[in-house]
C-alpha cells in the first residue's frame, strides 16, 4: 500500500518516528504522513533547497532560497507539534466545524481546557 505521487526529481525522503511516518521534501515543499494510515500528517507548500525532519517527526529544519542567500529554519511539524503550539497561543477553542475545517480527521477536543 502506498500514496500515489506525480513526482519532480530531487526529492529527499526519510523515515520518521522509527518508521512510524515518512517524509518527502523537494522543490515542491515538505509533506508527512503516518505509514500505517498514509494520512497526511504534515504539507508544506513552498519550495526548499532542504529539509530535515527531527526523529519523532516534531520539528523540520529547512533551507529557503532567499534571493542570492539562503535562510535556515526550524518549525514544528506535524498535527501533534501543531496543536501543541496552538495550546500555547489560542484564546479560544474552535467550534466543531472550525476543528473539522483546519484539523481534519484528528477527534475533536479543546485545545485548552481552561478557555470556554
Amino acid at each position: 500500500m502506498g500514496v500515489p505521487l506525480a513526482m519532480e526529481h530531487d526529492v529527499g525522503i526519510e523515515f520518521l518516528d522509527g518508521g512510524k511516518g515518512l517524509g518527502l521534501t523537494g522543490s515542491f515543499g515538505a509533506r508527512a504522513w503516518d505509514t500505517r494510515s498514509w494520512t497526511m500528517t504534515g504539507r508544506l507548500d513552498e519550495p526548499v533547497a532542504d529539509a530535515d525532519f527531527a526523529p519523532d517527526g516534531s520539528l523540520v529544519g529547512l533551507l529557503r532560497s532567499q534571493g542570492k542567500g539562503c535562510e535556515l529554519a526550524l518549525e514544528k511539524w506535524g498535527s501533534r507539534s501543531l496543536l501543541v503550539a496552538a495550546r500555547e497561543r489560542v484564546t479560544r477553542n474552535l467550534t466543531p466545524e472550525e476543528w473539522a475545517h483546519y484539523i481534519g480527521d484528528e477527534p475533536y477536543r479543546k485545545l485548552n481546557a481552561r478557555l470556554e
